[in-house]
């Protein structure tokens, strides 16, 4: 599932833009939220940014 519940259930986002990478090394994890994300999940968007770039 990606970000947006209806997007995530109808296109795998990571892989559209997988497929548009130069090196297909996209990663990254839908949140079962809408558009207003720091809004709606702080803590989780918070999380997923520190793992995100402690693995960059």
């Amino acid at each position: 599932m990606t970000g947006c519940p209806a997007v995530g259930n109808s296109f795998d986002v990571l892989q559209t833009w997988r497929e548009k990478s130069i090196d297909g090394a996209v990663r990254g994890v839908g949140l079962p939220i809408g558009h207003d994300l720091p809004k709606e999940a702080p803590e989780k968007l918070t999380s997923e940014f520190l793992q995100f770039f402690r693995k960059t």
